[in-house]
């Protein structure tokens, strides 16, 4: 798992409003897909701004473990480009594979759980990563 950021020398060159607007304008459109997210786009948009500033992106390669089942789940995901691959241990042979874009453990940033089903990629693949933490501060 690689995580994408901007050369730091060119983060010097960008004033950081211009670059809080960009972050948005880029990633709004994944995160509108969840209802809370669009809600917040809609009636506070100082928290959906920070929101979509907190997440990383993370890239992944073929195969990649995005998490596995039964270990603990504090981060919501949001799939971006790839396809994916839901397994669960308790249904063997069952496999559910999706690349349009999904929001999963949205319910890790406001309770504490595990996993119930082991995530991997299929393919190179990016998904957004938002920590419980990242809501709470």
């Amino acid at each position: 798992r690689k995580t994408a950021n901007l050369d730091p020398s060119v983060m010097t060159l960008i004033s950081p409003v211009l670059m809080s607007e960009l972050t948005v304008s880029q990633r709004k459109d994944h995160f509108m897909i969840h209802p809370l997210f669009a809600f917040l786009e809609e009636h506070e948009l100082s928290t959906f701004g920070a929101l979509c500033i907190a997440a990383t992106m993370n890239i992944y390669e073929e195969n990649d473990c995005v998490f596995e089942e039964k270990t603990p789940a504090g981060i919501m995901y949001i799939t971006v480009h790839g396809v994916f691959q839901l397994t669960r241990k308790d249904r063997p042979g069952e496999a559910f594979c999706f690349s349009k874009p999904q929001w999963l453990s949205e319910v890790s940033l406001f309770m504490k759980g595990a996993h119930n089903s082991t995530l991997h990629t299929r393919t190179f693949a990016e998904a957004y990563a938002l920590q419980r933490d990242d809501i709470v501060a």
